[in-house]
């Protein structure tokens, strides 16, 4: 049986000082057939030319499409053009700060495909590095499982580091997710807060304990984005306390794409 194609995928914005690390990560990837987009938002501090000299220099086996954006995006909005750009059965993460071990596609799809593709989205486990690259943590997310299903968890969601420990640049997705729900149509969110909840209404989530690439704090998009969780905090607050009602009326909450498309359509 032939492997599936993936897309690894990366969303640069002014990251000149790690982006070189980051993209030669991707471009290092064992597993093929692999598809790597970069989407660049408006860099203005030659990030976008220094990856167009890396992709121009590169003579592996990868597919490599670069693209940037005519005006800044925003970080949700470039994500909605990798949804356009994709082409493959799984979407993969790496942050333009983040490094990715060799083998963490090819060991994301044999977990994957293992579980006959029926994980919507896939999370792994990361070293923390600050900014000079020195290890300062892990994100270590334990046994190999797939999470159950439940109100309390699909809500705990909202927030990936309530949920298990781990961080929202952990994620693939399946392409069904994109396929079901189309773009995030709001700016103002987290988007793992939206991709993770929509995984979860279509199918398990499975957790790997292994340690497939090192994320970088203290200068990325998460070290930035914390009135964006204050907001979002609100707002699932809002909806977990409904969603309680409506368990305690009924007894059950049903998850169906169909019946949930709109309350989580953020």
């Amino acid at each position: 049986m032939d492997n599936p194609l993936v897309t690894l995928y990366m969303l640069s914005h002014n990251r000149k000082q790690y982006v070189r690390e980051a993209f030669e990560s991707m471009l290092q990837q064992t597993y093929s057939p692999l598809e790597i987009i970069v989407s660049d938002g408006q860099s203005t501090d030659g990030t976008y030319e220094l990856i167009q000299q890396m992709a121009q220099a590169y003579k592996g086996p990868h597919q490599i499409r670069i693209s940037r954006n005519e005006r800044d995006l925003g970080f949700v909005g470039n994500l909605n053009k990798v949804f356009t750009l994709m082409r493959g059965e799984l979407l993969i993460m790496n942050c333009d700060d983040d490094i990715s071990m060799p083998d963490k596609v090819a060991r994301i799809v044999e977990s994957w495909v293992k579980y006959d593709k029926k994980p919507t989205a896939i999370a792994v486990s990361s070293t923390i590095i600050d900014q000079k690259g020195e290890p300062v943590g892990r994100f270590d997310l334990g046994k190999e499982r797939l999470l159950s299903r439940s109100l309390v968890s699909f809500m705990r969601l909202g927030c990936p580091n309530g949920m298990y420990g781990g961080t929202g640049a952990a994620f693939a997705y399946s392409k069904k997710v994109i396929d079901t729900f189309g773009p995030i149509t709001t700016r103002f969110t987290a988007d793992d807060a939206v991709m993770v909840r929509r995984a979860y209404l279509l199918g398990p989530i499975l957790i790997l304990p292994d340690l497939l690439f090192k994320y970088r704090v203290g200068d990325g998009l998460s070290t930035r984005r914390s009135e964006t969780f204050r907001r979002e905090t609100i707002r699932q607050r809002w909806v977990y306390n409904t969603l309680k009602q409506i368990k305690k009326m009924f007894g059950l909450f049903i998850f169906h794409p169909k019946l949930n498309k709109k309350l989580w359509q953020f």
